[in-house]
């Protein structure tokens, strides 16, 4: 046999071997891929199980609770240009707070995450609209923290986090420097932590 034909005889089943070794891979990928999709679908509808839960509680106390979040403008909470807030709005927001608070506690902590977001209109620079905001957001957390313990350093299990987003994320799309009643607000979003579900449920 010649050097050439044993050189060819050699390298054939190496490659061989290699394409079967990337077939698998790539079958094992898909696989484990497949498993965690289905996995995450079933932790998803677990999530919104309980979110439904704590809509029809919301719903009760005349609170409107839309894909997992409640909107509340900035004339119920500030006046303009302002991070105080009002004390009407305070009553407002300690009575979301208890429903959340008991909505954690009632085994939910480990599965969710409250973020409350602030939000502006395009009126004012950027880097302001960014600053109050997140001091609006700021307030409503520290309001919980302080009348209610919730989110506290003491309690860590439950994750409260304030977030600005000046006018990144409009509600109404205008042009910069414009007045918009609608972009002033605050979110108060509850957000599934995956992670956590899918330890609770593997247990």
């Amino acid at each position: 046999m010649s050097r050439k034909q044993n050189e060819e005889i050699t390298v054939w089943p190496g490659y061989v071997d290699a394409m079967s070794i990337s077939l698998f891979v790539i079958l094992l990928i898909f696989v484990v891929a497949f498993i965690r999709y289905q996995y995450l679908g079933f932790l998803i509808g677990k999530g919104e199980n309980d979110i439904q839960t704590l809509k029809n509680v919301f719903e009760q106390e005349n609170f409107k609770l839309k894909d997992g979040k409640i909107i509340i403008q900035e004339e119920v909470l500030f006046d303009f240009d302002s991070y105080e807030l009002k004390k009407s709005g305070g009553m407002r927001l300690k009575k979301i707070g208890e429903n959340l608070q008991k909505f954690l506690l009632a085994d939910n902590k480990k599965k969710f995450s409250i973020i409350v977001e602030g939000h502006t209109d395009t009126y004012g620079s950027y880097d302001y609209n960014l600053q109050l905001s997140f001091k609006r957001a700021k307030a409503v957390t520290d309001l919980w923290k302080k009348e209610l313990s919730f989110g506290t350093e003491e309690d860590k299990s439950i994750d409260l986090l304030p977030a600005g987003y000046g006018e990144t994320r409009l509600y109404t799309i205008t042009k910069d420097n414009i007045k918009e009643p609608s972009n002033r607000r605050i979110e108060i979003r509850i957000v599934p932590k995956f992670d956590a579900m899918l330890e609770g449920w593997i247990k």
